[in-house]
């Protein structure tokens, strides 16, 4: 006969089983009776852990990263594993209650109801029984149960190793893509339970890194899973440190090289090598390290150093891998031809483009003299890393369908894209979930919202997540932490949400960590008011064209910064505007239609975007139907332009520029966010702002007539605000007293 423990169920109950927790049954002499609830009580909502140890015979349990004493010992009796239920509740986050006089004990967790009695091989879930082959008992006083049908019943996998004799209780964690939402909280690195509830997450970023996936990493992911919380786990794609658990020449073996054949550093002052994605080893680790993120449970993966080589086209790569790799991309893309006529390159075969550069004097392909020649060689390091990330995704979504047989696509994808520079909206289109970190100025320059309208333009109906750099972090005083609040609620007044940081890393090696209760009160004012940020619509009748294919071989402005401040003229100005976004027909197909630019009354080209491919002929259609473009606009003709074009632009006001004022339309009403950007770093807080005029354009189908005007902001009360309506236009004043935000809804 076998002695390995019985610890299994039958099909049958398993398929009865709810999933939900337990929690331990104390001395049964302190226990109060309960009656079992009815199902659908909110009952129980202490933390859960995720993976739970028991060791026969020890008085020591693990919960997921946390060792507890208890006053008994797991113990096997007739081929089962009994656990002393106080400490098994504990663990899984039940009620539980004692009664004394039937013997029974009942475990309670949310709309789930356990019981079970003593000398009765029965359990009964939710008021079904069901037969079991093993009955708890009571020794010394205490009552153990059988671990794995009350694990099952609370929705916990249980697993038996002989050889520690060790029980393993993991929660079953259903995946879904329900989750990608732009009215999330998101929070960085790994904080505790407390801290997400506190503030309400809806998950973690960048949660695990570095070495690689461990077992710390493990209890952590699945703590959070059973507690209903997503793990959006990360690791770095171009850094090459010994950090990564790699050795020292492994590192150097996998880097960049640059003209001369030296190593490149990663830049931004880490000392450590910048991996190179087109050599074989380092594409080798990263689809390792992917499939231990898969294989550990993380709900998306997230890319960091996402443009890899291209991150560092000022001075990289030249290895040996992207010299051929080059080679081998010019032969298949030109006739050779086409390489003597176009690109003077005479033997394809032995052609180094390293070589070539150091003859003409250049230390990068940036600074080669030949246009034509430093555009290819940049789209060669464009493809080939949009191809690597579309295998790495691949691979992951294969390791998904292979591990667990569900599908690949319950796995999300995200990147981190900063700042949303030309080069990293090439990446756009392979990810599900937006985080990008961005250099924040100090206020009231620093507003984000032109970084925000370019963002939902460039990946329509996904999460984008801002954050600011390592290097506003390393700078940032615990004394501004208000300054948190602001940044949360202007992301969520421009549709995208923004990352709080836990431990979260800073430039020169430090890290920051956002109290919870510097921003709870804002972030319970976002979930208490979630409906005004939902199914809402812009209303601006201005856009800016971004036409990523001219921006993106701009050699003299590579991260668009004539874009950003066209957009912040136009908000500082109080123009509503929108982005209408264009690819690269050839690397990034895809492009603005007619329908599109025809919502809008007025395109403005910026200056230096010379209107590629089809947005050109998309422009020309728009304005055979009567549509304007204005060109060569920049941000110190772009208010002016707009002015003298006669448009309506949707909104009035005499707010100063240091006021943000965002309408939307929602569904037959209108939502007003107000946003002050005027900050005293001395005194630490915002400047009172009110006083001033809105008027907006009322949009087709909005309707205010019988409405009330509210005026909603975080840790006050909601105030009536009287306003008028006349002339297609409706009209309010802002009373005195926006701190750091407010909405206004017609409701």
């Amino acid at each position: 006969m076998s002695t390995t423990p019985r610890i299994g169920v039958s099909p049958t109950f398993a398929l009865a089983l709810v999933l939900v927790s337990a929690t331990v049954v104390l001395a049964t002499s302190v226990l109060v009776p309960v009656a079992c609830a009815s199902a659908g009580s909110p009952l129980g909502s202490k933390p859960r852990a995720g993976g739970i140890v028991f060791d026969i015979g020890s008085s020591v349990y693990r919960a997921d990263r946390n060792w507890v004493t208890m006053d008994a010992a797991a113990f096997l009796s007739g081929g089962r594993a009994f656990v002393p239920m106080r400490y098994l509740g504990d663990a899984m986050g039940a009620e539980v209650a004692w009664d004394a006089r039937t013997r029974r004990v009942t475990l309670t967790r949310g709309t789930t109801c356990v019981e079970l009695t003593v000398g009765r091989p029965v359990i009964r879930v939710n008021g079904r029984e069901q037969a079991i082959d093993v009955s708890p008992v009571l020794v010394g006083g205490r009552t153990y149960l059988p671990a794995r049908f009350v694990a099952e019943a609370f929705g916990y996998g249980a697993s038996w190793d002989p050889s520690l004799r060790r029980v393993t209780l993991r929660y079953r964690y259903a995946y879904s893509r329900d989750w990608l939402d732009r009215q999330s909280i998101w929070v960085f690195a790994q904080p505790p339970l407390d801290y997400l509830a506190e503030v309400q997450a809806t998950g973690t970023l960048w949660s695990c890194y570095f070495a690689g996936w461990n077992e710390w990493d493990q209890f952590y992911l699945d703590s959070l899973h059973a507690n209903s919380y997503i793990v959006v786990s990360n690791f770095p794609t171009a850094q090459g440190t010994t950090n990564l658990g790699v050795d020292q020449d492994f590192a150097r073996r996998t880097a960049c090289l640059d003209v001369h054949g030296r190593q490149v550093d990663f830049g931004c002052g880490i000392p450590i090598y910048l991996a190179c994605h087109n050599n074989p080893e380092w594409r080798a680790f990263l689809e390792s390290r992917v499939r231990e993120n898969v294989g550990g449970g993380a709900d998306a993966i997230l890319i960091d150093e996402t443009a890899g080589n291209a991150s560092r086209l000022d001075i990289a790569c030249f290895c040996p891998y992207c010299l051929e790799g080059f080679r081998q991309y010019l032969k298949a893309r030109f006739s050779a031809a086409e390489l003597r006529n176009r690109l003077g390159i005479q033997d394809v075969f032995t052609y180094d483009y390293a070589a070539y550069l150091r003859s003409v004097g250049a230390e990068c392909a940036a600074s080669d003299p030949r246009a034509d020649l430093r555009r290819e060689f940049f789209r060669f390091q464009f493809q080939t890393r949009l191809e690597h990330l579309r295998d790495l995704e691949e691979t992951a979504r294969e390791h998904v369908r292979g591990r667990s047989g569900t599908a690949g696509e319950a796995l999300a994808w995200c990147a981190n894209l900063y700042n949303l520079t030309p080069v990293q909206q090439l990446f756009i289109d392979l990810v599900d979930l937006v985080p990008f970190e961005m250099p924040i100025e100090r206020l009231p320059e620093g507003k984000c919202v032109p970084t925000y309208a370019l963002g939902r333009a460039a990946a329509p109906g996904k999460v984008l997540v801002g954050f600011p750099d390592i290097f506003v972090l390393a700078q940032h005083s615990p004394e501004d932490n208000v300054l948190w609040s602001h940044w949360l609620c202007e992301a969520w007044a421009a549709g995208v949400t923004f990352l709080l940081p836990y431990e979260a890393f800073t430039a020169g090696g430090g890290s920051f960590t956002l109290p919870a209760e510097a921003i709870s009160e804002t972030t319970d004012f976002l979930r208490s008011h979630i409906d005004l940020y939902r199914g809402t619509e812009p209303t601006a009748r201005v856009a800016i064209l971004y036409d990523l294919g001219a921006a993106l071989y701009d050699w003299e402005d590579p991260t668009a910064t004539g874009f950003y401040r066209i957009g912040r003229a136009l908000y500082e100005a109080h123009i509503p505007y929108e982005v209408v976004w264009t690819g690269d027909d050839d690397l990034a197909p895809r492009s603005v239609t007619v329908e599109e630019l025809q919502r809008y009354g007025l395109v403005l080209v910026p200056r230096r975007h010379g209107v590629t491919g089809s947005a050109a002929a998309a422009l020309s259609a728009y304005q055979a139907r009567g549509g304007r473009v204005m060109r060569d606009v920049t941000d110190a003709t772009a208010v002016g332009t707009v002015r003298g074009s006669g448009l309506d632009v949707g909104l009035e006001t005499d707010a100063p520029p240091q006021v943000g004022v965002l309408a939307w339309k929602k569904g037959t009403s209108l939502v007003v966010h107000l946003v002050n950007y005027d900050y005293d770093y001395g005194r630490h807080s915002f400047k009172p702002q009110g006083a001033f005029n809105v008027t907006v354009t009322l949009p087709p189908g909005v309707s205010l007539e019988g409405r009330i005007l509210k005026l909603h902001r975080p840790g006050g009360p909601a105030e009536v605000v009287p306003f008028s309506l006349a002339g297609g236009k409706v009209s309010f004043v802002v009373p005195v007293g926006l701190e750091v935000y407010a909405v206004a809804a017609f409701e």
